[in-house]
């Protein structure tokens, strides 16, 4: 059984890619989904264009998050900002602090959102202290709503 195209698709999930990034310059995104779908095989050139990419790719995701990771880090420290600040409403404290750690590679999403938040609050375009009301509201409602279920 080939295996090209199941390892294929689970990098690009892993990394959140679509076809037509992938294959950018090497096939049609028709041909790369055939692949992925063991329905045609793939050319031994293929697959070593494909692994080439898939190796820079890694490199770049790395260095990336590498740098990512330690940007969230310096700017929230050097703006004061605190974790539940900032990553209120897009992810949780914990998470966060494992971005800032390198212990995870956070979501193209959640890191958009996370760049968005800390502009505003540098930029003084979000209150703070509406922030800290809105999470005081919606724990209190998380706990109303626990203390109704039982």
């Amino acid at each position: 059984m080939n295996n090209i195209g199941k390892e294929i698709r689970g990098f690009r999930k892993t990394y959140n890619l679509s076809q037509s990034e992938l294959c950018d310059g090497i096939c049609t995104t028709a041909h790369l989904s055939l692949i992925e779908n063991n329905k045609i095989k793939a050319k031994p050139e293929m697959i070593q264009l494909f692994s080439e990419r898939m190796e820079l790719l890694k490199s770049n995701e790395a260095n990336q998050n590498e740098n990512t990771g330690e940007f969230f880090l310096k700017e929230r420290l050097e703006h004061g900002i605190t974790q539940e600040a900032l990553c209120y409403g897009i992810c949780t404290a914990s998470y966060l602090s494992k971005i800032e750690n390198n212990k995870l590679v956070a979501s193209r999403k959640i890191k958009k959102s996370l760049y968005k938040r800390l502009e505003e609050i540098k930029n003084n375009t979000i209150d703070l202290e509406i922030l800290e009301l809105e999470k005081l509201t919606w724990s209190r409602k998380t706990g109303t709503q626990i203390r109704l279920r039982n």
